[in-house]
């Protein structure tokens, strides 16, 4: 990734600007030494003696418009730059297929957006060094002027002193990355003290260890590092700024010996240096910034990579006619989907799914864990695709365009359903919709769940068996022909847990709609009207359930 290329794509005249910019500053930095080492030999401008002031004052005042023009330039150009690539990166995600979304990890989403925040930050160190080179190269000519020899010896110095800066800031670098390799993981392993906080307070060993062995050491290595790192930061600043001191020692004591430097050439060289050597420092200061954006340069572009090797699903196609025709049957023809677990050593294949799901039935899936129900799942609701084998919706064969489209047409609660803070889907919660409200008191939610009406939304401090009613009453409220339920009922109450297959269930089956039910309920499989098992990978049983006479139910429209 070169950050100047990206400013050109977003602006043409950059180098132009540039340009201008970098002009200006030398006019003003020239013209500062100038009038400075004149008036220090007690001399006058030739032509402008009587205007030296209003000169001086112009010169400033010139300087100072192009310089705010220039970085609020760069300020909304780097901007935009970034707005651009976060919203780059979201519609990669976006877009992405879920299987391979599932292998991109959350902590480096984090700090690629981290580093484009970074990059925000470009024009005061770019800029700031910009302007430091131009005094420093404006210096070093105006002493070349003066006296070559000394200047070329006084050049040596300074480039040898430069050279040793460059070199340690590398090792700086170096920390700096493993630094950010320890924030990746500092991430991810509190991700899972946050996100599995439940599972940890089930075993003591496990919460220790994640505790002692985990977070806190990488604290720990993160601020031997950090002290490391900030120590090799302290030394060549310090360094940087007592070789201000040793380069005018060198030039009062060793130039004069070297060159024949005489007094009123050394008045100037002094003064120029002193002039330049702030600019000297600031460099050195701002190599560690461009140590920073180097990294998180080159972490986009690993990330970019990453991004690009993702199957993108094409959005842009028009929904095939096809699928825009009522439910009818999906069909599984040969179909198998084989991936790696995350011990990347063992494999999971669903293999030769032979099934019909016709509109309208009830259907409950059984079997043990790993036996593949997740998986079928996963290919029913279109999340992943067959490596091997066809599906159809209706007689119509799904291919990769249609799956955006396909996915649309399916309602599932997943038995981990993450519950969102927002109304994304913008269902009516005020009270003019009457169905929702009905819902809400037939799932008992109406006392716990608390509506936003200024924000049109739902408290999301519910239990996890309360986020599933109010799931389900989304789902409800989306009104989709087929609704997937992943152990839905496994986290309620034996009163909801009645409720769902008693009077939900046949509710659905009234509406019309397809159910297709992952449950270990064995007391409600009555109320099944085919009952799938897999083991291992494939489906070993299939039949049909003779239903018992449904129970009627609440008329809830």
């Amino acid at each position: 990734m070169n950050l100047f290329r990206l400013i050109q794509q977003h602006s043409r005249f950059f180098y132009l600007y540039l340009a201008v910019f970098a002009f200006v500053n030398s006019v003003m930095a020239s013209s500062l030494l100038h009038f400075i080492n004149t008036k220090l030999a007690g001399d006058s401008l030739p032509y402008f003696a009587d205007y030296e002031l209003p000169i001086f004052a112009v010169i400033i005042l010139v300087s100072l418009f192009v310089s705010y023009k220039f970085e609020m330039y760069m300020l909304r150009v780097t901007e935009q730059i970034g707005v651009d690539m976060i919203k780059h990166v979201f519609a990669y995600l976006n877009n992405a297929e879920y299987e391979r979304f599932l292998k991109l990890k959350e902590e480096r989403v984090r700090t690629a957006l981290l580093d484009i925040s970074r990059l925000q930050g470009v024009p005061y160190t770019y800029i700031g060094l910009l302007n430091n080179i131009i005094m420093v190269v404006i210096g070093m000519i105006y002493m070349f002027m003066s006296n070559l020899i000394a200047t070329s010896l006084l050049l040596l110095i300074v480039g040898l002193t430069a050279s040793y800066f460059v070199f340690k800031q590398k090792s700086i670098q170096k920390d700096k990355n493993t630094i950010r390799d320890l924030i990746d993981d500092f991430m991810r392993v509190l991700n899972d003290f946050l996100q599995g906080f439940r599972e940890l307070k089930m075993s003591m060993k496990r919460s220790d260890n994640i505790v002692a062995n985990y977070l806190e050491k990488i604290i720990e290595d993160q601020k031997f590092l950090k002290l490391r790192y900030l120590a090799k930061i302290i030394k060549n600043k310090l360094l940087g700024q007592y070789a201000v001191y040793i380069i005018i020692g060198i030039i009062l004591f060793i130039l004069p010996i070297a060159s024949g430097l005489d007094a009123k050439s050394m008045i100037v060289f002094v003064t120029t240096f002193l002039f330049i050597a702030g600019p000297i420092t600031g460099i050195v200061e701002q190599l560690d910034a461009l140590g920073t954006i180097t990294i998180s340069m080159e972490r986009l572009d690993e990330f970019e990579k990453i991004l690009q090797s993702n199957k993108m699903e094409d959005v842009e196609k028009i929904e095939n006619p096809s699928l825009n025709q009522s439910l009818q049957k999906i069909k599984f023809r040969d179909v198998c989907f084989e991936y790696l677990n995350k011990d990347v050593s063992s494999k999971f294949k669903l293999d030769q799914i032979n099934i019909e799901i016709n509109r309208g039935e009830v259907i409950f899936i059984t079997g043990g864990n790993g036996s593949g129900k997740s998986t079928f799942i996963n290919l029913l609701t279109g999340l992943f695709k067959p490596t091997e084998g066809k599906i159809y919706y209706n007689d119509h064969l799904l291919t990769e365009e249609d799956y955006t489209f396909y996915r649309n047409k399916v309602s599932c609660i997943f038995t981990n359903n993450y519950f969102f803070s927002e109304n994304y889907d913008e269902f009516d919660f005020s009270q003019k919709n009457k169905t929702f409200w009905k819902l809400l008191e037939e799932m008992k939610l109406s006392e716990v769940a608390h509506i936003d009406n200024e924000k049109n939304k739902v408290s999301s401090s519910l239990s996890k068996g309360q986020q599933k009613r109010l799931l389900l009453i989304y789902s409800l409220l989306e009104n989709k022909e087929l609704i997937v339920f992943d152990e839905w009922a496994a986290e309620q109450d034996p009163e909801f847990r009645k409720y769902f297959y008693h009077e939900m269930i046949p509710y659905l089956k009234k509406l019309g709609k397809t159910v297709v039910a992952i449950t270990h309920d064995d007391a409600y499989f009555d109320f099944a009207e085919r009952m799938i098992k897999f083991e291992y990978g494939k489906i070993i049983k299939d039949e049909l359930i003779k239903n018992k006479e449904p129970i009627k139910i609440k008329e809830l429209r």
